[in-house]
């Protein structure tokens, strides 16, 4: 007698089990679909647009209690001081009461985001606030148009509630800025963010607001959304436009969404992506540098095959055949992995078998030389490219620096700041020296014909198989959150989607005790085959309703 029905009938009891005993786990907010009241607390946007529906609470209540959280919570005079948020807009309330007034069933069906408050990283472009990138020189820096992006999400209806904290000029992952001060983990005060979105990644994860920008040139989407608890989602490089956002790297800079919910990430994505005309947008048709932009939106859409809605395809049973390949190359050896991060992530992958993904091992060929021979291309870019963002609007607007060397002279930024500012002003890319341009050129051409055909193998799989597999995953960090002040130990794995240009995204794999007792967020990532962002979004989504594995932070829990 065959015992397939029976393991079937035993894995589904074992998936109710879990599922249960994760839910009941749960000391968050409640939901609409909960309870009759709605408790703005951990809120996802679905539920808030249900609750105004409803005439259970208003767009003006919800961007007010963000705004109270902010004060009560973040400011330095708090008890917390968690310094996540560099500033609000002062326009918010007046826009959320306007918003309220013309509020309907069609106005929620006709624009997605409609009354969502936002915090955006303080390196994107914003008309009504100043783009800073967390230094005191640039305070005062007032672009005179949005970003692409925060264009998009307005005309979708949002409201840009402030600009969040970031690791000054997007250098590093400890989350200090000269503007903004040192950004506090969420769950442990005593604890970094991560960076360099690590205010973006700790005011999410606080409920200062429904949903957050960030930008990753590195990791820095993926590594504050980590030690957050979030989803962070780093895209296709090309699919969404980086006009109106101050520069790292472009050769590797993208915008991406930060949510504590896998739908509300699909909606933002859904929401960002796009075809832009500008130049800036850097949307090229293929992921090498010399590459032509996309001429048209048919074009981009013809290459992007870019779905008309990513929430629609989101699925609760997703899991159930989905093929994973663990790299094990990528787990921590150390007592921190040992102990915490790699017990998590198997205690993941074993719920993600009995919700039915098939698991397998897989290696990636010259793995060590993709990490070690290849590196990021910010000390070669940032100072041709920021002057170039520098000089996209006029002076006349807010008297903004204009140069490099005035921004050196300035002494508007952090003393750790210097060094890095002071190596990149000895690099011109118009006139690189023979090293230089050596390295520029095995980064830029070399390296994504070097990376992207061995991921693809791994992704692929063998040729006597025939069977690939649909993503990669990996511990996202093989550390925990560093002590406040130092650098994040992230290792090295955060390389691959940028190396690569293929999609990442960043989910909760679940929480542990850290080495002072306070319960904290492991993350999973998962890196999959370019524009496959619906694969990566359908497994966060499937994974985070099944087994609930974020719990928000104690320390602000409920507005307490």
């Amino acid at each position: 007698m065959s015992t397939q029905p029976y393991l079937q009938m035993r894995n589904l009891f074992v998936l109710f089990v879990l599922s249960f005993l994760w839910s009941a786990c749960q000391p968050g907010g409640t939901t609409a679909d909960e309870h009759s009241s709605f408790t703005i607390y951990e809120t996802s946007i679905s539920a808030f647009h249900k609750a105004l529906l409803n005439d259970q609470t208003s767009i003006e209540e919800v961007v007010q209690y963000y705004v109270d959280r902010i004060e009560k919570y973040d400011q330095d005079t708090t008890a917390l001081a968690l310094r996540s948020v560099i500033g609000i807009n002062p326009h918010a309330l007046q826009e959320a009461k306007e918003k309220d007034k013309q509020m309907s069933e069609e106005k929620l069906q006709k624009f997605p985001l409609y009354g969502v408050p936002i915090l955006v990283k303080d390196n994107i472009n914003t008309a009504e606030m100043p783009t800073s990138g967390g230094a005191l020189a640039f305070k005062h820096n007032q672009p005179t148009q949005d970003a692409f992006v925060v264009r998009k999400l307005k005309e979708a209806g949002a409201i840009i509630l402030g600009k969040a904290n970031l690791s000054e000029f997007a250098f590093d992952y400890k989350g200090k800025s000269s503007l903004g001060g040192q950004v506090k983990n969420a769950y442990n005060p005593e604890k970094g963010p991560g960076g360099s979105s690590s205010g973006t990644g700790t005011a999410i994860s606080a409920n200062f607001a429904m949903v957050g920008l960030g930008t990753d040139t590195g990791g820095s989407i993926r590594i504050p959304a980590s030690l957050s608890g979030l989803v962070g989602l780093r895209p296709t490089m090309n699919l969404i436009s980086q006009a109106g956002i101050m520069p790292l790297s472009p050769w590797q800079d993208t915008v991406g969404p930060m949510c504590r919910k896998a739908e509300d990430c699909a909606l933002l994505l859904e929401v960002m992506t796009g075809f832009d005309e500008d130049q800036r947008g850097n949307q090229r048709i293929a992921y090498q540098k010399y590459i032509r932009l996309f001429n048209n939106e048919q074009e981009y859409l013809n290459i992007t095959q870019k779905p008309a809605h990513y929430t629609t395809l989101l699925d609760s049973m997703a899991l159930k055949g989905m093929r994973i390949g663990v790299v094990r190359d990528l787990f921590g050896k150390d007592s921190i992995a040992l102990n915490f991060v790699n017990p998590t992530i198997e205690r993941a992958l074993d719920s993600m078998r009995v919700a039915g993904a098939v698991i397998k091992e897989i290696h990636i060929r010259d793995l060590d030389a993709i990490l070690k021979n290849y590196s990021s291309m910010s000390s070669i870019e940032f100072k041709s490219s920021l002057e170039q963002y520098l000089n996209s609007w006029s002076v006349l607007e807010d008297h903004h620096i204009l140069d490099y060397k005035e921004l050196l002279q300035s002494g508007g930024y952090l003393s750790e700041s210097k060094q890095g500012l002071t190596y990149r002003d000895s690099v011109d890319i118009h006139d690189l020296t023979s090293e230089q341009a050596q390295r520029y050129q095995k980064n830029v051409v070399e390296r994504p014909l070097f990376v992207r055909p061995r991921l693809m193998e791994a992704l692929d799989g063998d040729s006597h198989s025939k069977e690939g597999i649909d993503v990669l995953l990996y511990p996202a960090i093989i550390g925990m959150a560093s002590k406040l002040g130092e650098q994040t130990r992230a290792g090295q794995n955060n390389r691959l989607s940028p190396f690569s240009g293929f999609p990442a995204i960043t989910f909760p794999a679940g929480m542990v005790l850290d080495d002072q007792g306070v319960e904290s967020p492991i993350g999973i990532e998962l890196l999959a085959r370019p524009f496959a962002e619906t694969t990566l979004l359908k497994i966060a989504y499937a994974y985070e309703v099944l087994f609930h594995p974020r719990k928000p932070p104690k320390i602000a829990h409920r507005g307490q």
